[in-house]
């Protein structure tokens, strides 16, 4: 390159009169034309990084929530009874179904105590706290086995009916 050949003070002074030639001559954009756009590479570089740490911040999120969760359910024994009921009858499938049944009955309680809770409160029904809690966690149970059951039954039609045939057929393929 030609700026290598010159001593380092003459190398700054060249790159700097290079930058600095179009401000030296006047040179302006366009003749006669004014830059109508109102674009700013750093208010997208900004909007970048924002939507970059939203993201990065709901990963974390997502990611607490999923140990927390995951840790709730070790700690009520569904994922140890799950595996339990696993190695009882030597299937994986009868562990994964038990830990489906308990997950959806988990999961239906709550949702049915809030339900119970609303809809006394918006029909002025006088129950007391432990018949709400009582009587949701029981239909919150029912409920979420009931659920359990039809995916359940779902699954085991799509496998029997769409899956099987489809392994049937490739393996007399082979």
């Amino acid at each position: 390159m030609l700026t290598s050949l010159l001593p380092p003070p003459l190398r700054l002074a060249a790159v700097l009169l290079f930058l600095f030639m179009p401000l030296a001559f006047g040179i302006d954009n366009a003749p006669g034309s004014e830059p109508d756009d109102d674009f700013s590479p750093m208010g997208l570089f900004m909007l970048i990084f924002v939507i970059c740490v939203v993201l990065v911040g709901l990963g974390i999120v997502f990611g607490v929530l999923a140990a927390l969760s995951l840790g709730l359910l070790a700690a009520l024994g569904i994922i140890s009874s799950s595996a339990y009921v696993g190695f009882y009858h030597r299937r994986f499938s009868s562990g994964f179904r038990a830990l489906h049944y308990q997950a959806c009955a988990l999961l239906g309680l709550p949702g049915a105590v809030g339900i119970l809770w609303l809809g006394a409160r918006l029909f002025h029904a006088d129950l007391p706290l432990y018949e709400i809690l009582f009587i949701g966690a029981l239909a919150g149970i029912g409920a979420g086995v009931a659920l359990a059951f039809v995916f359940d039954r779902l699954a085991t039609l799509t496998y029997q009916h769409l899956v099987r045939p489809t392994l049937d057929r490739i393996g007399d393929r082979l």
